[in-house]
């Protein structure tokens, strides 16, 4: 399975200078610890300015271990739910389309509203109650994997 991440709004507010809020990342890594499988791809606008050796550096330990990729930067004004269309890039050039994923945001028009797609409140960051409920989210989609794959 697939988390794609975002930063900004999701381990420390949108606004501000600190960089990840302890928080925040534990929250994250806490859930990572219950499900040993998942990798990550950046979805956040920091792919833009630092390469993936750098953010998985940033992100350290369990968290940056985990980190696989970055999604492309589809620039395109108009393009309604772009992260979504990024997502889907990605999945596309590394032939993962068939792979299960969540993503974890805090813009609610990134991804079209019928997707596994938590939105944390940008203010904030990821709460321990984002992570109950993204938590859930995984395992009702492997539960469906799971019994998709017998069938």
């Amino acid at each position: 399975m697939i988390l794609f991440l975002d930063i900004d709004g999701v381990l420390h507010p949108s606004s501000g200078s600190t960089p990840f809020v302890p928080a925040c990342v534990a929250v994250l890594e806490s859930l990572l610890s219950g499900f040993p499988d998942i990798e990550i791809v950046i979805t956040s606008s920091w792919r833009e300015d630092k390469s993936l050796p750098e953010l998985k550096a940033l992100l350290g330990g369990q968290i940056g271990s985990r980190v696989i990729g970055i999604t492309p930067v589809i620039d395109e004004p108009f393009l309604h739910h772009v992260r979504f269309h990024e997502t889907q890039a990605y999945l596309a050039d590394t032939d993962k389309q068939d792979t299960p994923w969540v993503a974890l945001d805090d813009e609610i028009g990134n991804y079209p509203s019928n997707l596994p797609v938590l939105i944390t409140d940008r203010r904030s960051g990821i709460t321990e109650e984002d992570g109950l409920r993204l938590k859930h989210m995984i395992a009702e989609l492997q539960k469906h994997r799971n019994y998709t794959d017998r069938t």
